[in-house]
């Protein structure tokens, strides 16, 4: 499966702050014999020109293993790194691993 969209964001860091919308997408792979088990990657990205006060670019990419527990339940592992440019501060400002459930519906 995969599906395109936004993220809305707020930023404060360091007594700055800014906004922004983020456009990117998702892809989903679950293996054929054990559907359960899925692979999902995404990435987002918010250039300066759908930003607002001193941020001014942000950028997200993911990649998680996940099993579903339940239908449209999952609980998951993965990578993430988030980085951004925000009152003259560039750089990543979180970058790691990630655990967490999922809900879809």
């Amino acid at each position: 499966a995969a599906g395109l969209g936004g993220r809305l964001l707020y930023v404060y860091r360091d007594s700055a702050n800014g906004a922004g919308l983020a456009l990117g997408g998702q892809i989903e792979a679950r293996l054929p014999d054990y559907n359960r088990l899925g692979l999902t990657a995404s990435s987002y990205y918010a250039p300066s020109i759908i930003t607002f006060g001193r941020l001014d670019r942000s950028w997200e990419n993911t990649l998680d293993l996940d099993y579903e527990l339940i239908r449209g339940g999952n609980v998951y592992v993965g990578y993430r790194n988030i980085r951004q440019e925000i009152g003259g501060f560039d750089g990543s400002v979180d970058t790691g691993f990630h655990a967490g459930f999922r809900l879809k519906f």
